[in-house]
């Protein structure tokens, strides 16, 4: 019997899951960023269609959208998302 696999790509997994858990950011420019250093380290579709991209400062972000929904990145959000996408992964293979 030949082994099957799975990949999963996520391409914004932190941002994704803020999207999902407020659906009321569906309809505006949403990014991520760092908070020291106030720069965009993601940035939703409807952000980048108005021009932001990761690396901008937040002044830049917020020049091309003035109603930009700027929430924090984390790296502990990122590691508990990953966390959580990897017991789901349990479910159907004890090799995650």
């Amino acid at each position: 019997m030949s082994d099957l696999f799975a990949c999963i790509q996520f391409e914004e997994p932190a941002l994704d899951t803020w999207l999902h858990s407020c659906p009321n950011l569906s309809n505006t420019p949403v990014v991520l960023a760092e908070p020291h250093s106030r720069r965009v380290v993601s940035a939703c579709p409807r952000s980048q269609a108005l021009g932001i991209r990761p690396g901008f400062s937040l002044a830049s972000a917020q020049a091309l959208a003035g109603n930009v929904t700027v929430l924090p990145a984390s790296d502990s959000h990122l590691t508990q998302v990953m966390h959580t996408l990897a017991e789901h992964a349990l479910q159907f293979s004890d090799q995650v």
